[in-house]
């Protein structure tokens, strides 16, 4: 399940905000991430970027590019991202 994160802290084009697309190990559910950064100051996701080029990738429109380390006091708001 891949969510969207809105992070507060600057993008890589000056934006006071940007936002990152991830699955974050097992969760499998809203709820289930909910519980699971309550316990956790640090989270470590596999991110993805969007690439509306590669229209007819049979995975998907998602890139897998990387697993990061996300510091959970810059998340503002989260949700389940739909895949298109």
């Amino acid at each position: 399940m891949k969510f969207l994160l809105t992070m507060h802290m600057p993008s890589n084009q000056g934006k006071p905000v940007h936002q990152i697309t991830c699955e974050i190990g097992a969760i499998t559910s809203i709820n289930a991430l909910y519980l699971f950064l309550q316990k956790h100051d640090f989270i470590m996701v596999n991110e993805y970027y969007y690439d509306a080029e590669d229209r007819f990738q049979s995975a998907g429109k998602y890139k897998f590019r990387g697993t990061s380390i996300i510091n959970c006091s810059f998340i503002g708001k989260i949700r389940v991202l739909e895949e298109r």
